[in-house]
């Protein structure tokens, strides 16, 4: 059986973050951590299916909730506050259960707040997606490796940043043809099909 909590961060005397977390009552050794990006919810199509694959593997997860922290003033400064706050949540995820690997799906800037919490851990086993990276997040995908999945129209990850982690061996890399940054067409089915193939990758991933 699966059950819905929340996870509440204190980030000042007077806020609070709540962090949707969803677990199994059996025993689970495998906690996967979703960053959604800035104005893509982890309810929007793709994430809220690689939600359901990893529930469905038998994993808990944690949905990330920004909160104010990303308003897109200083985003190496944002992006570390909403690292340090995503931080405190799987902390108290892993006191209420003893995880021994972690999963972090990421998308858009919650690639880059992934990455700054990779940094920060170093006492379980991490695996990586990358959806739909920014330049801020080669350093992360070169230096921790990981599935990279992006679109070959994706504006904000063109073939230039795209040559610069391609020949990293630690690197899965899928470029979805024709598809922008939100990983979609025009076309409904063939967006449809997009959706679907990323979400059957992640799928696989997590039985990795």
């Amino acid at each position: 059986m699966i059950k819905k909590s929340y996870i509440n961060v204190k980030i000042s005397s007077e806020k609070e973050v709540n962090h949707f977390y969803l677990y199994h009552t059996e025993n689970t050794e495998t906690l996967v951590v979703i960053y959604p990006g800035g104005n893509y919810s982890c309810d929007k199509p793709i994430l809220h299916y690689i939600r359901k694959a990893a529930l469905l593997k038998g994993h808990d997860v944690l949905c990330i909730n920004y909160g104010a922290a990303l308003v897109g003033r200083d985003l190496s400064e944002e992006t570390m506050i909403a690292a340090e706050e995503a931080l405190k949540a799987i902390n108290k995820c892993r006191e209420e259960r003893k995880y021994n690997k972690i999963y972090f799906v990421g998308k858009s800037i919650g690639t880059v707040v992934s990455g700054r919490v990779i940094d920060i851990i170093d006492d379980i086993e991490i695996k990586y997606i990358f959806l739909t990276p920014i330049k801020d997040t080669i350093p992360f995908i070169n230096n921790y490796g990981g599935y990279v999945i992006t679109g070959s129209k994706d504006k904000l990850f063109g073939k230039e940043y795209i040559q610069l982690i391609e020949e990293n061996e630690n690197i899965h890399l899928e470029v979805i043809e024709n598809a922008g940054h939100s990983l979609e067409v025009d076309d409904l089915e063939e967006t449809l099909d997009m959706h679907k193939y990323v979400v059957k990758i992640c799928n696989n991933y997590f039985g990795e």
